[in-house]
């Protein structure tokens, strides 16, 4: 396809040295290895042509599910199919998946859904009911979740702390709560278009609670009487422990003042 576009046979070979995925150091990956096609038809995900060699695949499969009574929306490889009834969606649906093997392609069965859209259904992490648009419950475990672990990660650090008095910067309070304010902002961002203020307001209930929880914790370990203790779990360091090399004013003889003058250009 690109190559009858473009009649251009060096970027054609460009484009398939871009896309073909070889790697030099695949023990070096570890758990990452997983992320890249070996062995078989694919590109690494997260490549930025990854998407362009999708629509390119599907193109045609988007115009000829579009192109009946039923709307087809697809956003990379996920795809909903709106129909009028029943019938018409599970012959949309059959079409579509005779179309996808013909391309090689298959559809995942553990994540696919039929169903009334008045009882309901989620679509790319979205839950979409009865007028609501919002966040799947999925998505908003992984919030919760993620913001518990970067707090309890820090708690953690703390109590580590009060044992060696050692402490990684990345885990102090500041630290901690701005990448918690980060998560929440990403999160929120992302759902900006959320209509279901309630499901929000409770969301942020459950937030505070942990951070609340978190702040009590910093409390309890920060001990007033320990100025350097309190200030390495709030993540601002003392002055006087950066001042780690004081200028040594040298030792002379005893001699008249001498005259002088400072100025500023």
């Amino acid at each position: 396809m690109v190559a009858d576009a473009t009649q251009d046979p060096e970027f054609v070979e460009l484009f398939k040295r871009a896309i073909t995925v070889e790697l030099e150091n695949l023990a070096d990956l570890a758990a990452d290895a997983d992320l890249f096609p070996l062995y078989e038809i694919g590109v690494a995900q997260g490549c930025s042509l990854s998407p362009l060699l999708g629509n390119l695949l599907l193109s045609d499969f988007d115009q000829r599910m579009n192109s009946r009574r039923c709307t087809c929306i697809r956003y990379v490889d996920d795809f909903v199919i709106l129909a009028p009834n029943s019938i018409e969606a599970e012959k949309e649906f059959s079409t579509g998946v005779k179309l996808l093997k013909s391309l090689g392609l298959t559809i995942s069965g553990d994540k696919t859904f039929k169903g009334q859209v008045s009882n309901g259904f989620e679509f790319l992490g979205i839950d979409i009911n009865n007028g609501f648009v919002r966040p799947s419950k999925t998505s908003r475990k992984r919030l919760l979740n993620k913001v518990q672990r970067a707090l309890q990660l820090s708690t953690t650090g703390f109590y580590q702390h009060a044992k060696s008095g050692q402490l990684s910067p990345q885990l102090s309070l500041i630290r901690t709560l701005m990448e918690a304010s980060g998560i929440v902002q990403g999160w929120g961002k992302q759902y900006y278009f959320s209509n279901d203020k309630n499901l929000l307001g409770q969301l942020d209930c459950t937030l505070d609670k942990m951070i609340r929880h978190y702040l009590y914790t910093y409390a309890k370990l920060s001990k007033p009487a320990d100025k350097a203790q309190r200030r390495r779990l709030l993540g601002i360091p003392l002055l006087e422990e950066l001042a780690s090399k004081p200028f040594k004013w040298p030792q002379f003889a005893p001699h008249p003042v001498s005259p002088f003058v400072t100025a500023e250009l």
